[in-house]
């Protein structure tokens, strides 16, 4: 017989009358199926044969002396909130009793006085197999609940790319007027340093804001990420020139140090992914240093 057939049997029974019919009658309905019968004469005594052994199903007398009406009903609900199968054993036929208990989550109930040996195992067994089911029903609940979850964050994200391409297609036009002004001021040539420096700036900056964009495009149309053989230093050189327009706020005197070799640092990654990131990083490394006050 498979170790899986055997069957862990909690009688939650006070009486030693019920309990010795209650073994008698398990002896002669369980003759071809294994199981293990322990017994609990109090509460205190299921709760820790409970939390020690590998029970299959309770059977659960509620004429315990510990325990009125009120005090079973909440005895049943506790046992359910344990995953374990319950089979309420009762003297009363009284449907509207029977009901109340039923509906705490017991899976059956006997009538002491009408129990037979076959009705005890069938009891048992079904109790088991349709506690079994309801497991799997609630498996499967709380799987669709998570597969719709999921569902309804993949229409977010739809809706997201949906708006970033819109965004992207706003923006493009600006920014290629933007270009156009800068390469028109090169073309007028000037000869003071800084100037030249400065449009050379804006120049990165906007080719860096298209870039941007066409990442947001990218991110609306779901591309693959396609890595490609870069330089780290030339990528930590362009993100440094990025933010240094943001060293001159006059809010505070920011020092930006870079020890970048000369020698390039080869990598496989994405250039504009990559670039990015280090100027966020950057970038919240100023707006952090920019609001401590210089001793």
């Amino acid at each position: 017989m498979a170790a899986q057939n055997h069957i862990f049997i909690l009688a939650v029974e006070d009486s030693d009358d019920d309990y010795a019919i209650l073994e008698r009658m398990l002896r002669l309905g369980f003759v071809n199926r294994p199981y293990t019968l322990l017994r609990a004469s109090y509460l205190k005594d299921a709760i820790r044969l409970l939390a020690t052994n590998p029970i299959s199903v309770i059977l659960l007398d509620l004429g315990l002396p510990e325990t009125s009406f009120g005090a079973s009903y909440r005895l049943v609900e506790s046992m359910v909130n344990r995953k374990i199968p319950i089979v309420v054993q009762t003297i009363t036929n009284d449907p509207d009793w029977i009901q109340k208990i039923m509906s705490s989550g017991s899976q059956d109930y006997l009538i002491k006085s009408e129990m037979t040996p076959d009705s005890l195992r069938k009891s048992i067994l079904f109790a088991i197999e349709r506690h079994s089911y309801r497991r799997e029903l609630e498996d499967m609940n709380s799987s669709l609940e998570q597969k719709e979850g999921q569902l309804v964050d993949a229409e977010r994200m739809d809706a997201v790319g949906k708006m970033a391409a819109g965004l992207v297609h706003s923006l493009k036009n600006p920014l290629a007027t933007i270009m156009f002004g800068i390469h028109y001021l090169t073309d007028l040539g000037n000869d003071d340093e800084t100037v030249r420096e400065v449009i050379q700036r804006m120049l990165r900056s906007v080719g860096r804001a298209d870039r941007i964009v066409s990442d947001l495009l990218d991110f609306s149309a779901e591309t693959d990420f396609t890595p490609s053989t870069i330089d780290l230093c030339e990528i930590i050189e362009s993100a440094t020139e990025v933010i240094d327009c943001r060293l001159d706020t006059g809010e505070a005197t920011i020092i930006l140090d870079k020890d970048i070799p000369d020698g390039p640092i080869t990598i496989s990654g994405d250039r504009r992914k990559l670039e990015h990131m280090i100027v966020n990083l950057l970038d919240n490394a100023v707006e952090a240093v920019s609001k401590v006050p210089e001793p």
